[in-house]
């Protein structure tokens, strides 16, 4: 018998990984805006879930098609990511996300909380892409709207990090 057929896992996290074309484009994206701390290739995601508890659905995997979202807004609200590793005071940081329309994304969150159980600890679901978990006292406000592809070619699960998100 396994240790994880014992002990019921904590929490559930699955999110979509976009496209080479949308990862390309947001790394111009970023760059040309002087984004700070913006996230490294292989970790630019869109949550599907983040519920603190297990839903045990499995994750979808390669999407074919991909998923396709149309931007709406950029949002910046706390994040401690950086308690794991015991930098700065609080590990609290200012997370900067861009928010997106993707009806299947919606669809898929609706779907694992009404039939799997997953929680959500926030007012409203609205899907977004995470651009950097630390852009300090960056003024996002002054961001144009982003033009460029917004795909999604796979969803994926990992353990859940409980120290993550404020709430």
């Amino acid at each position: 018998m396994k240790l994880i057929e014992i002990v019921a896992p904590r929490g559930s996290y699955m999110g979509l990984r976009p496209t080479p074309e949308t990862i390309k484009a947001m790394r111009e994206f970023m760059g040309d805006h002087r984004i700070p701390n913006p996230l490294a290739d292989h970790k630019l995601h869109a949550t599907v879930i983040y519920s603190r508890a297990f839903c045990g659905a499995k994750p979808l995997g390669k999407l074919d098609p991909t998923w396709k979202g149309k931007f709406t807004d950029y949002d910046i609200f706390k994040s401690s990511p950086k308690l794991e590793e015991g930098e700065g005071e609080d590990g609290v940081t200012n997370c900067l996300v861009m928010k997106f329309d993707c009806p299947e994304l919606t669809d898929r969150h609706h779907y694992l909380s009404k039939h799997h159980g997953a929680t959500h600890d926030f007012p409203n679901f609205d899907p977004h892409m995470t651009m950097s978990y630390d852009v300090g006292d960056f003024d996002h406000k002054n961001l144009p709207d982003y033009d460029g592809p917004h795909e999604f070619h796979e969803e994926y699960g990992e353990p859940l990090r409980f120290d993550f998100a404020t709430t």
